[in-house]
């Protein structure tokens, strides 16, 4: 079984992600949110602390970070950033999928 983290699950894509993994008994699954969690499956995390985030992604046991941030702003960027330190310094993530969903808007 492999235990996936999903980064910006409550967005469209990722939570998209996370209904198909509902009904696939092959994984287990989280979603990690910057706020409060809404259900048993989110876990609030603190992308500016990443040895935090590394100990979500431990605890968790987590083979696979799925990363559905739209990263359209520097902190975003740094969000995703440091998602992918913290993946890096996990002892049980081996695979790390980046977000690839921002693109720049023209000014109006």
């Amino acid at each position: 079984m492999v235990k996936v983290a999903i980064a910006g699950g409550r967005g469209h894509l990722g939570a998209t992600i996370a209904e198909i993994l509902t009904h696939d008994y092959r994984h287990e699954y989280i979603v990690l949110s910057r706020g409060a969690p809404k259900n048993e499956k989110e876990v609030e995390v603190d992308y500016d602390d990443i040895s935090a985030v590394t100990a979500v992604l431990e605890k968790h046991e987590i083979h696979t970070v799925i990363s559905t941030m739209l990263v359209i702003s520097e902190p975003a960027a740094k969000s995703e950033t440091n998602l992918v330190k913290a993946a890096a310094a996990s002892k049980f993530t081996e695979r790390f999928v980046q977000s690839i969903w921002g693109a720049p808007a023209p000014a109006e």
